[in-house]
């Protein structure tokens, strides 16, 4: 392959690239909407690592019979938790008792049996094989992260009759309140905390507030909400979780609605805790602000302020939880999460199809994403690492085959030129001039008319020298003249060195690696990351990869290129 059509060829892999998901949400939900023939919404979701395996992507069409065979998760319909619960978490807590859900009660040990047949998202629409299964039979309950583990609420689900569970992600499962203190049989006040007072008294101190870096961050976006609309607006000790729903209308959007985009720090740097370079608005992707729990006194009034920045809404792992005991049945009911984003859509949905009078309810249809058999990707990677290997190495041994070239030429001009001497040793004897002995014997030069013109041309050729001649530091060529008076490059090696060993030279850019430059770049490479990660000074980072990446792309393009040009 020639340097322009290499050339060519990099120029033509952006063509390639094309907008992709993470590898995270391997999952999908079709929202199938009621009375109307427009294609389903489709929402994409994260797996579990427990529970059952989601319909194949070429089953997700297979819905569920009157037995109920059929791919899990597929034409289920959506439904809420009960009421009491609706983080369905009482069972962890031990609050209440869902394995025996069927039989008319709730589970729960207030002695209330109504909240969970009052709560049932499944009405007398649905068929009566439904009811005769319970509440829950083919729904999928909408659930918000928080206040337990994924596979309690999935446990929990299941002995509910849900036939899957959809966990979605909310502000309001990144607050809660702290029972660290809180003991069933403590009788003393100063026991008294967020799960036992029956004062109904609570403070953000008793708040667990949102962590750094894990559920938001404060360089996608922040804000400094004054003590007055914190107080009027904002609730965070509601029970059950602290967290207060209505919360929401005053920390989603990008509007003037969105205190953190009101109170944006970029517009007012005045605050304690400093402004930000990234206006709110623009720079907060998933358009959701959570109140950090931190304040700052306001220089200008001397009023306090409460900081809010940026939530993550990313799609999460669904891991197991050990703390189960192993005595429980396993889950057995297909487990999903989805972000933010896509639960407020399905939640409108949902609750919109719910309020009309269309009689048709929503169907969900969970499945597995495609997945090709051959990861085009993965061979695309691939071939682009061989290409470059092979590359850098027919670049790199350019100077070998010239050598080899000229070691075959000249091989190949020694064997014609003995060829031409043992031929013409043979006509001397036949005339008596002498005799040619194979040993110990002047060569003559042959004569021109025997010199092809390709072999003068390869006479004539300089002589090699350095790193090309096999990197010997000695002359390897001289001239004598013939019996017809022409000059002759015969090749020797003449050391210049008294030594008959052969001399060679080190290139100069060479460098042999050993274990210590290993070691040495390992305690380089972990100091600059933790420096860079404890000071929290990510742009260096960008600067290093923009020096990196021009370097690199300087040797591997620009610099061949105009050699390339230049040789024209």
């Amino acid at each position: 392959m020639t340097p322009s059509n290499t050339l060519a060829a990099i120029a033509l892999l952006p063509l390639l690239l094309q907008r992709t998901h993470a590898i995270l949400p391997t999952a999908a939900i079709d929202v199938i909407l009621p009375d109307t023939n427009s294609p389903p919404i489709t929402l994409l979701a994260s797996q579990a690592s427990f529970g059952a395996v989601l319909a194949e992507y070429s089953r997700r069409f297979r819905e569920h019979d009157g037995d109920g065979n059929g791919a899990p998760g597929v034409g289920v319909l959506p439904a809420f938790p009960p009421e009491n619960d609706p983080y369905l978490c009482n069972e962890a807590e031990g609050w209440a008792d869902y394995r025996n859900h069927r039989d008319g009660n709730d589970g729960n040990r207030d002695g209330d049996d109504d909240d969970l047949n009052n709560n049932m998202n499944i009405d007398n629409r649905v068929n009566n094989a439904y009811q005769a299964n319970g509440p829950y039979y083919q729904s999928a309950l909408l659930v918000p992260r928080g206040q337990c583990s994924f596979e309690r609420k999935a446990l929990s689900a299941q002995r509910l009759g849900a036939s899957a569970i959809i966990v979605y992600g909310s502000l309001s499962s990144r607050y809660s309140l702290r029972y660290a203190n809180s003991t069933d049989d403590c009788q003393d006040a100063s026991c008294d905390d967020a799960k036992t007072r029956t004062d109904g008294y609570y403070t953000n101190k008793d708040v667990i507030w949102p962590g750094d870096k894990y559920d938001y961050d404060c360089g996608f976006g922040r804000a400094w909400i004054p003590e007055e609309e914190m107080e009027g607006k904002l609730d965070f000790t509601k029970l059950p979780g602290g967290y207060d729903e209505r919360n929401d209308a005053f920390l989603v959007g990008r509007g003037e609605g969105n205190l953190c985009v009101r109170y944006d720090a970029s517009l007012d740097g005045s605050a304690g805790g400093g402004g930000s370079s990234t206006p709110f608005a623009k720079g907060c992707e998933s358009q959701r602000c959570l109140v950090t729990g931190r304040n700052e006194t306001f220089s200008g009034d001397g009023g306090l302020r409460y900081e809010g920045c940026c939530a993550w809404d990313l799609h999460v792992w669904l891991y197991s939880d050990n703390s189960i005991p192993a005595t429980n049945e396993a889950v057995t009911i297909p487990t999903v999460y989805i972000t933010m984003e896509e639960a407020t859509l399905l939640l409108d949905v949902v609750r919109g199809a719910n309020d009309s009078q269309s009689g048709d309810p929503v169907v969900l249809t969970m499945y597995q994403r495609y997945r090709p058999e051959y990861n085009f990707s993965a061979v695309m990677i691939w071939a682009l690492g061989v290409f470059v290997a092979w590359i850098a190495s027919y670049h790199s041994s350019v100077e070998y085959r010239r050598l080899g070239k000229a070691l075959m030429a000249k091989r190949e001009m020694d064997a014609r030129m003995e060829g031409d001497e043992v031929g013409r040793g043979g006509d001397d004897r036949s005339q008596g001039v002498g005799s040619v002995g194979r040993r110990g014997r002047s060569r003559s030069p042959p004569s021109s008319s025997s010199v092809s013109s390709n072999e003068r041309q390869i006479q004539q050729q300089p002589p090699q020298q350095g790193v090309e001649m096999g990197r010997s530091g000695s002359n390897i060529s001289n001239t004598e003249r013939g019996a017809g008076g022409e000059e002759r490059v015969i090749y020797r090696a003449e050391s210049s060195s008294s030594s008959s060993q052969p001399q060679y030279v080190e290139d100069p850019d060479s460098l042999e690696l050993t274990a210590s430059h290993a070691v040495g770049f390992i305690v380089m490479a972990s100091t600059s990351l933790l420096v860079l990660f404890f000071f929290k000074i990510y742009s260096v980072v960008k600067i290093m990869y923009a020096f990196g990446c021009s370097g690199a792309l300087a040797q591997i393009i620009i610099h061949p290129g105009l050699v390339h040009l230049f040789q024209r």
